[in-house]
């Protein structure tokens, strides 16, 4: 570990202790980029989604157990498009809670792709 990444990673560890459902930004975009290093690695610098429907849940009703949530679709083209949005708006313009929804969708379709489960389907891309 780097030694900036490492002295963030206490000062983050030792604020989570405090609470252990918070988690830094810090150690999220540090996560992110290390997950998004190995995609790169295994599946290249673009990777082909190859599919476009998906199944969602809406974010909110997702981590509401106290009842059943609405089932609805996604698409991997329009998250794409409003991924690639998000790099040219202003910093105003920017949405997290609908931005975010885009590349969970997009973030859904890679681990799919990398799952073993999609290996046994005959689905798995390497």
């Amino acid at each position: 570990m780097r030694k900036q990444t490492v002295w963030r990673y206490l000062k983050s560890t030792a604020m989570a202790e405090r609470n252990s459902m918070s988690i830094s930004i810090a150690e999220l975009r540090e996560a992110v980029a290390r997950i998004l290093d190995a995609v790169e690695t295994k599946f290249g610098a673009v990777v082909d989604l190859a599919a476009d429907h998906y199944w969602v849940l809406d974010p909110v009703e997702s981590v509401d157990l106290t009842r059943q949530p609405r089932i609805m679709t996604g698409q991997l083209s329009e998250d794409i498009e409003e991924t690639r949005g998000v790099l040219t708006r202003e910093d105003d313009e920017i949405y997290a809670w609908h931005d975010l929804a885009h590349l969970v969708g997009i973030f859904v379709r890679l681990s799919a792709l990398d799952s073993p489960s999609a290996t046994d389907r005959g689905t798995h891309r390497s």
